[in-house]
Formats: structure tokens, C-alpha cells, sequence
């Protein structure tokens, strides 16, 4: 049998060959680049969510922490010394809400300093009875039972909150006229707050506005 001439001419023409290999190639290209665009998307997704989180960590480190407002002191009876301290301190703007379980006072009057912890439940009478290294702290106006102040010690944004001082180094606060007095409020996580002042040359019975 003869093969026609038109046959013979199509089974030399290589170019079907050469259009399947151009195929291969481009699909094999085409899953490459699939691959590589799923792990460049998943990396950026996961960079993302890393910045994102340091972001966070970074504003809460420099928002978080105390506004103080103001300082008085009480004067004790027929002395000239400062028996107590009451500093009146909100959250700073955009802080979240802290626990003052994990705020430390350091507290320097004089020629004594010391650190004081809140203890939840019993802080305001050890605060009160006379028991060392202990503040007492409440809201201003008092919190409700049930509320999250009175229940863990959480202070929220717009809560004032009355902090007293009645110890410094072990032993029972007793201020004297023209002591420097330095008092630093540290959280577990944010800024120190501190504020310095000097007592009055002239204390009268009573309360006196430190700060």
C-alpha cells in the first residue's frame, strides 16, 4: 500500500511536538507560580499579624499606667507630722483597665523609702489596723459589691481612685515639715508614675493639699 503523499507530509511536521512541550512548560510555570504566591500571601499574613501584635504590646507599654490628680495629706493630732497620705490617681488615656494587685507603690519621705503592695480584700483594713509594707485603695465614689473594683481590684477608664499611704519602711508615716517626698505608682505592665513634691514649711491640724 502506498501512503499518500499529504500522510507522509504530516507525520514529519514537528510542530505538534513542540506546542505539547510549550503546554508542559506553561502548566508547570503556572504551578510554580501558585505555589510560590500561597507561601508569599501565608508569610505577609503571618508578618501581619506579628506587627500587628508588637503594635499593640508597644501602645499598651506607653499608654498604660496612672494619671495622679492630686495629693493631700492629713496632719495628726497635736503633732506637726503627716500621718497619712491620700493620692487620687485615674488611668492614663487609652489605658486598659489594670489591677492594683499588680501595682507597686515606692514610696521615699524623708530619709526613708519603702515598697508598699495592695492585697485584695484585706489591703484597706491592714491599710487601717496598722499592718507595714501594705496601701489601701478605693473608689471615689465608693465601688458597689459586685462591681469589678470590689470584686478583683480592676480599675476601668473615668474610675478616680483614693490610694492611701500610711506606712513607709516598716514603720508608721511621719512626715515632717519640709521632707521631700517622692512617690513612684508602677504597674505590672506600662509607665511609672511619679510625682515629688515638698512638705509645707507649716503644717495645721487637719489636711493639707501636697500636690
Amino acid at each position: 500500500m502506498v501512503m499518500s503523499k499529504k500522510f507522509a507530509k504530516m507525520s514529519k511536521d514537528k510542530r505538534a511536538e513542540m506546542g505539547v512541550g510549550t503546554m508542559i512548560i506553561f502548566i508547570a510555570m503556572v504551578l510554580v507560580a501558585a505555589v510560590a504566591a500561597s507561601v508569599l500571601i501565608s508569610t505577609a499574613n503571618t508578618v501581619r499579624e506579628q506587627a500587628t501584635q508588637t503594635g499593640n504590646d508597644a501602645i499598651n507599654s506607653v499608654s498604660s499606667g496612672f494619671d495622679i490628680k492630686y495629693v493631700k495629706g492629713t496632719v495628726a493630732d497635736g503633732e506637726n507630722t503627716i500621718s497619712q497620705m491620700d493620692v487620687f490617681v485615674q488611668l492614663s488615656p487609652g489605658s486598659p483597665a489594670l489591677r492594683m494587685t499588680d501595682v507597686i507603690l515606692s514610696v521615699t519621705a524623708g530619709s526613708v523609702s519603702g515598697e508598699l503592695n495592695y492585697t485584695l480584700g484585706v489591703a484597706a483594713a491592714k491599710a487601717s489596723s496598722g499592718s507595714p509594707d501594705t496601701y489601701g485603695a478605693v473608689l471615689v465614689p465608693p465601688a458597689e459589691t459586685g462591681e469589678p473594683f470590689a470584686a478583683y481590684g480592676t480599675v476601668q477608664q473615668g474610675d478616680l481612685v483614693k490610694i492611701t499611704i500610711k506606712f513607709v519602711g516598716n514603720t508608721d508615716l511621719a512626715i515632717m515639715p519640709g521632707d521631700s517626698v517622692n512617690i513612684k505608682i508602677m504597674p505590672a505592665t506600662g509607665s511609672t508614675t511619679m510625682v515629688s513634691f515638698t512638705v509645707p514649711p507649716v503644717l495645721s491640724e487637719g489636711t493639707v493639699d501636697l500636690r
